[in-house]
């Protein structure tokens, strides 16, 4: 089934505790479903299910009294079935473009890579230009998912590496659950942590979903922990969701809301 997807999301930005400012999009993935869930999103795009997909996100960025716009642009589409093409623009001040293959084996085995070029306002001590890779391996069969991803993969840049598991099962005929897990760890002296993520997906009918999670991170002042709740519908192809971050006030990452909006054909 073809599926063009249309999403709008508003975010907010994450800043180190020295005043440097990090893309959000170097730190968490937000996706609004994601975030919801603590942030568990470390697979490689579902062959089976997308086979293309196009993503416009529109970014509201606040932190320290600030408020600043972010744009994202993301397509996917599917090159027969046993690969696939992904392509991102994310960016204001900072700016990223990327693009990569995802490949299947066996109908169960997912590997991914992403190269991305990013233009930086502050980067190891200044501004400037980078190269850095994502790479991903997932093994899907029925409800069941496992997951590897390494991210950021560049000179002073947060490259981190997650492993993960989900899992998801029909309680009765109209009730539906999806639980995941991840953990990992940022590698940079500036950045490193070790992180962990859990949630819980609800869904009723197929056409309301409820989301619940946590993310924790051992160095808050860089990578913050955060609690994440939100709600979705859909109808007939057409989906709205909603997320809401609950973070330490005194944290790189306040109150956050993501919304989102989707159409399925």
């Amino acid at each position: 089934m073809k599926k063009i997807i249309l999403s709008i999301v508003g975010i907010a930005l994450l800043a180190g505790a020295s005043g440097a400012r990090t893309p959000s999009w170097l730190l968490f993935s937000g996706n609004t479903e994601a975030m919801a869930m603590g942030d568990v999103s470390i697979t490689a795009p579902m062959l089976a299910s997308r086979q293309f997909s196009l993503d416009a996100s529109y970014i509201r960025i606040a932190s320290s009294g600030e408020a600043n716009n972010e744009f994202a642009a993301s397509t996917f589409f599917a090159a027969g079935r046993k690969a696939g093409v992904n392509l991102m623009l994310r960016g204001s001040k900072d700016l990223m473009a990327g693009g990569g293959l995802t490949f299947v084996f066996g109908d169960v085995l997912y590997a991914n890579a992403t190269v991305k070029y990013m233009k930086l306002s502050d980067y190891d001590g200044g501004s400037g230009k980078v190269f850095c890779a994502d790479v991903g391996l997932s093994y899907n069969e029925g409800g069941f998912t496992a997951g590897l991803k390494a991210s950021n993969i560049g000179k002073h840049l947060p490259s981190n590496v997650k492993a993960g598991l989900s899992y998801s099962f029909n309680a009765t005929l109209t009730h539906r659950f999806v639980l995941a897990a991840d953990a990992g760890f940022y590698i940079p002296q500036a950045f490193r942590a070790v992180t962990a993520s859990g949630g819980v997906e609800y869904s009723y009918n197929g056409w309301f979903f409820a989301r619940g999670g946590y993310h924790y991170s051992s160095a808050p002042e860089t990578i913050p922990s955060f609690a994440g709740a939100g709600v979705g519908v859909r109808m007939r192809g057409i989906g709205v969701n909603a997320t809401y971050v609950f973070a330490p006030q005194k944290g790189p990452i306040k109150n956050a809301i993501f919304c989102g909006l989707s159409f399925d054909i």
